[in-house]
């Protein structure tokens, strides 16, 4: 019973916000200085700039982000280029390829980038969490700091202790840890003689790299195998349902921020309604129903982007008549083959999963309002 609590709790925390909230999204969404919002605001486009005061959460998405107003409570961030110089009033969840922090935190952060900055006036008021390719920390950390990647710097001063796991690492002439440092590195870390580490400098071994149970050639047949089951549900559900498949596609591209957010909430608030549902006896039969379309929702999203992502091509190639059984085809080959892609692939198949599962549910809203109109259902 106790889980039940739980998983009711925490379908209110995440489906309150979206009760009151100002979803943005176009090509550019901007919110000009000296402008206030009083809500939410779940903002999805090429760029997103936040120089005005939202009270509430701030959801973005974008090739470029910029928060140099005032977040009152959390913020999450994913694009290209995502730079916060504003204050976030409570905690701060970020990814992006190019990263540059140099506003407060309130409380913790986590961020993950390819490179990844932070400015001397940057201020962390509890944990920091940072993974990147090349990481720099010269601000404060109020406690602890988790630092992970190829090259990581600190410069800064840390109220608590740093746990290190990088290629190589270095601890600058500015940096003040008041508590241990504690580092995994193939190489000796590089630490400034005026650096001021209060606590141990503790080495801990490198972890055993376990033997891999899958060879290349295994690795390949999977790869194969998972293809070729998508590839067969995919044609399965287009011979049975084309309409319904084709602008299924036809929404990942034409509404391709309204499908991310909704393919996020569905990937997040379905499984916890289920849940939810699932612990009455009563409402089992109809959880247990619930949670298998989810699960199969979540496996043909990605056959809806591959079908997206044929038809695109051909258009683009003027053939506007193709057979959407060789547009599914040829779009699944390369969404698989970016999928395989080392490091970025995981993100992609991130991104076609909410778009997939963002389509199907908007098109199928869609439709049963059309049916609902008709006097049908």
């Amino acid at each position: 019973m106790r889980r039940c609590f739980f998983a009711v709790a925490v379908f209110l925390i995440i489906v309150t916000p979206v009760w009151s909230f100002q979803l943005k999204s176009g090509n550019a969404v901007t919110i000009p200085a000296g402008e206030t919002v009083a809500d939410d605001i779940y903002a999805f486009a090429g760029s997103v700039s936040v120089a005005g005061n939202v009270k509430g959460d701030l959801v973005a998405s974008g090739s470029q982000v910029s928060v140099s107003g005032t977040v009152s409570q959390a913020a999450v961030l994913f694009g290209g280029t995502v730079e916060v110089s504003g204050k976030i009033g409570d905690d701060l969840w970020l990814a992006g390829g190019n990263v540059r922090v140099s506003g407060p935190v309130t409380e913790d952060a986590m961020i993950t980038g390819g490179t990844v900055t932070f400015a001397k006036g940057a201020k962390i008021g509890r944990d920091l969490a940072v993974a990147g390719g090349q990481v720099t920390v010269d601000s404060s950390v109020g406690r602890d700091l988790r630092i992970a990647g190829g090259t990581c710097a600190i410069n800064g001063s840390v109220g608590g202790s740093v746990m290190a796991s990088c290629d190589s690492l270095t601890v600058g002439p500015g940096a003040v840890i008041k508590g241990d440092l504690v580092y995994t590195s193939a190489k000796k870390p590089e630490i400034s003689p005026t650096a001021k580490i209060m606590g141990r400098t503790i080495a801990r071994p490198l972890p055993a790299r376990p033997k891999p149970m899958c060879g290349a050639g295994c690795k390949a047949g999977f790869w194969f195998l998972r293809f070729a089951m998508l590839l067969v549900a995919g044609l399965v559900v287009i011979a049975l349902a084309p309409r319904a498949a084709e602008k299924s596609a036809d929404a990942v591209f034409g509404r391709f921020w309204v499908s991310l957010l909704v393919g996020f909430i569905f990937l997040t608030v379905v499984p916890i309604a289920a849940t939810i549902i699932m612990c009455t006896v009563i409402g089992l039969p109809l959880g247990l129903i619930l949670t298998a379309a989810y699960l199969i929702s979540v496996y043909l999203s990605r056959a809806f982007v591959a079908l997206a992502i044929g038809r695109w091509l051909f258009r683009r190639l003027g053939r506007e008549s193709v057979s959407p059984y060789l547009g599914f085809f040829v779009g699944l080959i390369i969404l698989w083959l970016l999928i395989a892609i080392p490091f970025v692939g995981w993100l992609i198949h991130l991104l076609a999963l909410l778009l997939g599962l963002g389509a199907l549910a908007t098109v199928r809203h869609a439709m049963m309002k059309d049916l609902r109109a008709e006097g049908r259902i």
